[in-house]
């Protein structure tokens, strides 16, 4: 049965790689392509070197971009050894074989990790790591042998070279072992507790230090819009369970899964569970580094790393509601296979839309004109010329001229991009642009609408002709064009 789980996990998140590649897949690409050798990954500083992804991509090949698939094939391999190690996770877990399993292949058909094993960039390989981390400490708890710690050092360095939001998984991890040592039963003294700590994380910590002080606290980080704390949590609950997106009810949803995974973890600190120590010990870092640090911006993906654990922590849940209500097995069974049916849904939107369609819109323009030299402008000065440079050098016989917004009145493009993050959205047929030139609209590239990726849609300016509609076409008023 596992290997049948592992063998559907990998195809699902093999079809993923081949969709096309990402601004900030192109933006690592881009900063890879400036290194002169491979310990630059460690040594170079500038924003987004995350430097296991970085090495990888600089190994792989990164002066021949044009099978970018390449690139995303340590996510894949990493975001598929993910499903066999929640497994061996779950053998410590659960007491009933089937839930072992039930948790495994909702891990597989996870649609955020499916999604992010499928990504040239970090994501995948800390969903490993901090899952690897768990189980070695989990081991190492019940006994410390030299092949353990040894496994756990690597582990726990690794995951902090594939992103440093394994920051929150690494404070867990030590809070954990702390809380376990203190409340230990047994002969085992204190200056055994003692040295079992130091053994355990002293290492660890002075590397993570040094990995912060030298490299993390040095990089500049460009930035968007922040996403609300409240819509990062409603976030996390609705994509765990797959439904409901967009709508009225998915607050509400939100609310009753957290209901469930804070109950949980109740009953699991009373029993001194490990899981439910790690869970609340990480909750924790992460709450006091939304408290103490302010970070200026906040999004989803940052604090990722933790959301393989919520999966395992609702399972445990739905795993104690089954033992001890026999008469709910029903409904219990109904609420997965409706998580299985919610992240297959936005699983085939994610095959069948992608990141976005850019190399596309690049051929139709091209071909629309047919001109040797393609004039555009955008609403976005530093996101769309990355991606029009980037592609650029797969349609032949094409020159791209990007014209930035504050010299569109003077020199106005052929042609204009309009960014569009919502999944509904509504096109005008017409746009005026900071009172200058007026555009019709021609054409409108869609992304699945989750996580990476934009909708893009394409105005020509318009012929005399058209002109004569000025007075119905919609005023655009663009005032940050250079904000990532």
């Amino acid at each position: 049965m596992l290997f049948y789980i592992i063998l559907f996990g990998a195809w699902l998140r093999f079809w993923g790689i081949f969709n096309e590649f990402w601004l900030d897949e192109i933006r690592s690409f881009f900063l890879v392509s400036t290194l002169h050798s491979p310990i630059q990954t460690l040594t170079k500083l500038f924003y987004d070197n995350l430097p296991l992804n970085s090495l990888f991509m600089y190994l792989i090949g990164w002066h021949n971009p044009t099978y970018w698939f390449k690139f995303r094939l340590l996510s894949l391999l990493m975001g598929t050894l993910t499903i066999p190690l929640v497994y061996f996770i779950t053998l410590k877990l659960f007491i009933a074989k089937a839930w072992r399993y039930i948790t495994t292949a909702l891990v597989m058909i996870s649609f955020p990790l499916i999604f992010y094993s499928s990504e040239a960039r970090p994501y995948a390989l800390v969903f490993f790591f901090s899952l690897l981390s768990f189980y070695l400490l989990l081991g190492l708890c019940e006994k410390i042998t030299f092949g353990l710690l040894i496994a756990f050092y690597c582990s726990f360095f690794l995951g902090f070279l594939s992103s440093f939001s394994f920051g929150f998984i690494s404070f867990g991890l030590l809070v954990t072992f702390i809380y376990l040592q203190i409340f230990k039963v047994g002969e085992s003294g204190f200056r055994q507790k003692i040295s079992d700590l130091l053994k355990v994380f002293a290492l660890p910590v002075i590397l993570a230090f040094l990995f912060y002080f030298k490299f993390v606290s040095h990089l500049t980080v460009l930035m968007g819009d922040a996403t609300p704390i409240i819509e990062i949590l409603k976030q996390a609950a609705v994509y765990l369970v797959g439904f409901p997106k967009d709508n009225g009810y998915s607050l509400g949803m939100a609310f009753i899964v957290y209901i469930l995974l804070f109950k949980e973890l109740w009953e699991l600190l009373k029993e001194g569970s490990k899981l439910g120590i790690f869970c609340i010990s990480t909750i924790m870092g992460i709450c006091l580094y939304v408290l103490f640090i302010h970070p200026p911006f906040l999004y989803f993906r940052y604090f990722i790393c933790f959301y393989p654990f919520l999966i395992l922590l609702l399972c445990h849940c739905l795993f104690r509601l089954a033992e001890r209500h026999k008469s709910w097995m029903w409904a219990i069974a109904l609420f997965v296979l409706l998580i299985f049916v919610g992240n297959s849904a936005s699983y085939f939107n994610f095959i069948k839309l992608g990141r976005g369609h850019y190399w596309e819109a690049l051929e139709y323009m091209h071909e629309r004109d047919g001109a040797h030299l393609i004039t555009v402008g955008g609403d976005q000065d530093f996101r769309i010329p990355i991606l029009l440079k980037f592609y650029s050098a797969f349609v032949p016989n094409a020159g791209i001229y990007y014209i930035p917004l504050e010299r569109i009145t003077i020199n106005p493009p052929e042609w204009f991009i309009l960014q569009v993050q919502e999944k509904n959205f509504h096109s005008y047929p017409l746009i005026i642009i900071n009172q200058g030139p007026m555009y019709v609209f021609e054409k409108a590239y869609l992304y699945c609408g989750d996580f990476s990726g934009t909708n893009w849609q394409l105005y020509h300016l318009a012929t005399k002709d058209q002109q004569g509609y000025r007075a119905h076409a919609e005023l655009i008023g663009i005032t940050k064009p250079n904000q990532y």
